[in-house]
């Protein structure tokens, strides 16, 4: 798996960008992995998270909103699957 990951990373640079950014700070939000990012390149990090999460290098979770007129509406977390987490360290 830590293959995939560096072809990942040596197809785009972006791949490494998200991957350290969940690295740093796990359980981050969707939306606060994003918030950084331009318009223009939210779509394609967008597909980026996606792949990711196929191929099992991150692992997305489910959780509730902490303020409580959110709490309604489930906001998706990530982390690094912890299968392969001191691996990545390496790589990043």
């Amino acid at each position: 798996m830590i293959n995939q990951v560096k072809q990942l990373i040596e197809e785009d640079n972006m791949y490494r960008d998200l991957l350290l950014r969940v690295y740093e700070q796990p359980y981050i939000s969707n939306k606060d992995l994003l918030d950084e990012v331009s318009e223009e390149e939210k779509e394609i990090c967008k597909t980026h998270l996606d792949t990711l999460v196929k191929t099992f290098i991150l692992v997305e979770l489910t959780s509730q909103s902490g303020s409580s007129i959110e709490s309604r509406i489930p906001q998706k977390i990530f982390i690094i699957n912890p299968e392969i987490e001191e691996e990545i360290e390496d790589v990043l």
